[in-house]
Order: structure tokens, then sequence, then C-alpha cells
């Protein structure tokens, strides 16, 4: 099993354990790391003995793991290209508030319609879209399926239905991610116009962004951590052509991001 996919099963075993470390391996700064720094990172963890079995205590081992799991795919074991990596998320993704930005600053004659494009539609829009996209982009394993492993991290098989399972999580993740961010600062400016704790109007934009922005960041780990990355799948879920060469009966895969 690819050192990632342990380090996930030792260390991220709770929501609360993995959002821990999604909120560390989203740091934007883990992007200016260089190749050289990266592979040798991965030599690195690649030549520790350590069995992942508990808990890592040793903070070096820990930022070590940290860069790979920001930078290594697992299924392919190389590194990532820097636009596609975790930690590029927000910096690609903070400029979609922007349409909002527009919207909340020309005033639609209907107060109806306001409500519905302003309000109502933008939410459920993004949640579904983003959804949908990774549904898309991923599709392949849902024809051709995803490699799984007994808990030793040997591949016993090809699954469509464990591939199925790791899409649809992904995507339901992605759907609450922008679901969230774009329907939870709504109610937030909500509160604070009606409270009004900001007596210029013109400052109303400004924090609407940093509200934008502060959700956006609470809600990436949160998002990332719904579903464990290195996932389980039951026996009674396989495919029958995989169950007749192993007694296992629990099997893993990688969910992807």
């Amino acid at each position: 099993m690819d050192a990632n996919l342990r380090f996930w099963r030792a260390e991220g075993q709770s929501f609360f354990q993995r959002f821990l470390l999604w909120s560390d391996a989203l740091d934007p700064l883990l992007l200016l790391k260089s190749t050289n720094e990266i592979q040798r990172t991965r030599l690195l963890i690649q030549n520790n003995e350590k069995t992942l079995s508990e808990p890592i205590q040793n903070n070096q081992t820990k930022q070590a793991f940290l860069l790979s799991l920001s930078s290594i795919h697992p299924d392919t074991d190389k590194i990532i290209p820097v636009l596609f990596r975790p930690p590029a998320f927000m910096p690609i993704t903070l400029p979609l508030a922007l349409p909002l930005a527009f919207m909340n600053r020309y005033v639609l004659k209907s107060s109806l319609m306001q409500l519905v494009v302003r309000k109502l539609l933008p939410a459920p829009l993004f949640g579904l879209t983003s959804a949908f996209t990774v549904a898309m982009v991923r599709s392949p394993e849902f024809e051709n399926g995803i490699e799984v492993m007994d808990r030793n991290g040997k591949v016993i098989g090809v699954s469509k239905k464990a591939g199925e399972k790791a899409v649809m999580e992904t995507a339901l993740s992605r759907g609450v991610l922008f679901g969230t961010t774009f329907f939870l600062p709504e109610v937030l400016m909500y509160c604070v116009q009606r409270a009004r704790f900001v007596k210029n109007p013109r400052a109303l934009g400004s924090v609407r962004m940093f509200v934008i922005m502060s959700v956006l960041a609470g809600m990436l780990p949160a998002s990332f951590s719904m579903f464990p990355q290195c996932g389980e799948i039951k026996r009674a879920d396989l495919e029958p052509e995989i169950l007749s060469s192993t007694e296992e009966t629990e099997f893993f895969y990688n969910r992807g991001i």
C-alpha cells in the first residue's frame, strides 16, 4: 500500500483527525516546494521503516508526510502538477466568488428576481455543478473501476463498485463544499446587515468577500474530511470475481480528491 494511504489509515481515522491533517496539507505555501525537495521527502518516507500502526510523534516525519500528501499521487507515485495539487484548490476556487460580487453590485428591478438570483439560486446551482463536474471528470472510474487492496496493501483486483463509491463520496463532498460556501455567507451577511455592524454601505462588499474567504477556508478541509481518504468497502459489496481470489472480509481503496 502506498505510503500516503498508510498514513491516512494510521492518522485519519476520525473526521477531526482528517480535518486537522487537511488544514495543514492545504497550506498554499507547500506549492513553493521544489521538485527536488519533494523527491527527497518522498524517498525519506519510503526508506522509513515505521509501519504507521500508531500515530507519528516525530514532527519532522509528520511534516514530510504533509508534503507528500499535498504533492504526490498515491496511485502513480508521481508528483502532481502544481495547479492540480490540493493546496492550489483555494487560490483557484476563490475567483468563483466574483460573479456574486457583480450580482450584488447591480440591483435588479424585481424584488422576487433578486431573491431568486442573488440569494436562492447560487448555492444549489454551484453545489450541483461541482458534484456533476467531479462525476464527469472521474467517469472512467465508473466504467473501469479502481484497485482494491487487502489490509496489508496487496492489490487483489479492480472493482467498479469501489470506483462508484469513491466517485460518489467525492462528488458529495464537493457539492457540500460549494453549496455551503455560497449559502452560509448569505446567511451571515443577512445577520450583519440586520444587526447593523457595518455602518458604511460601501464597506459591505469588502465584508462579504472576507466572509466568503473565511467560509471557503474552513469548508475546504471540512469537505475533504467528510470521508476517509483510504476508503473501506465490505466483502459483500464487491464483485464475485474479486472475492474468489481471497478470504479477506475488509478491503481498501484510494478515494481520491
